[in-house]
């Protein structure tokens, strides 16, 4: 059944196109092209066989000029888009972008080409104070200590995420400028 299906819609194909000779066939347009572009060979473990290099790869030769090129003094420091911009202008043409990145890849330098600034590693911030939280004095920004009702020891005090009132007092205490020493 579905030989005489094939060879009806081989048939009516030059006269009607693809699209309608699989309508008027029953068969899927998705189904023939699969057919007739079956699935690369396997090798035994399963894997797909080595494809064969296209005829117009870039010999080792080339590939080591182009290598050579971009990591010559000139071009150390640009971009792949950079090079091929400067070699066209120049009227050279060694490869494409894509062939350039590739080629870097396989030799393990695609990375950011120019020179990077080194800056240190953030530090955590400290506080001012190393008592703060320990129940030292608190101080106003003049050195004068504060007022007993102003603040309490860290050990009577309740956490802020307790009391919305607490916070409310916190945030007017800190906003006053006094500081724990």
């Amino acid at each position: 059944m579905t030989e005489l299906r094939d060879d009806t819609r081989e048939q009516l194909e030059p006269h009607l196109g693809i699209q309608a000779s699989c309508a008027l066939t029953g068969i899927n347009r998705s189904t023939l092209y699969r057919r007739r572009t079956p699935k690369p060979p396997r090798t035994e473990t399963g894997e797909p066989a080595a494809r064969p290099a296209p005829p117009n790869a870039l010999t080792a030769e080339q590939r080591d000029e182009l290598i050579a090129v971009l990591n010559s003094e000139e071009f150390r420091d640009k971009s792949v888009r950079q090079v091929w911009a400067a070699l066209l202008d120049r009227g050279v043409y060694l490869a494409s972008p894509s062939t350039m990145y590739r080629e870097l890849r396989s030799r393990g330098q695609v990375r950011e080409r120019r020179a990077q600034a080194r800056h240190e590693a953030k530090k955590k911030p400290q506080l001012a104070d190393a008592d703060r939280g320990r129940g030292g004095a608190v101080r106003d920004p003049r050195g004068q200590a504060a007022p007993e009702s102003r603040c309490r020891p860290a050990e009577e005090q309740r956490p802020m995420s307790r009391s919305l009132l607490a916070y409310g007092r916190a945030k007017r205490w800190a906003s006053s400028g006094w500081t724990w020493t």
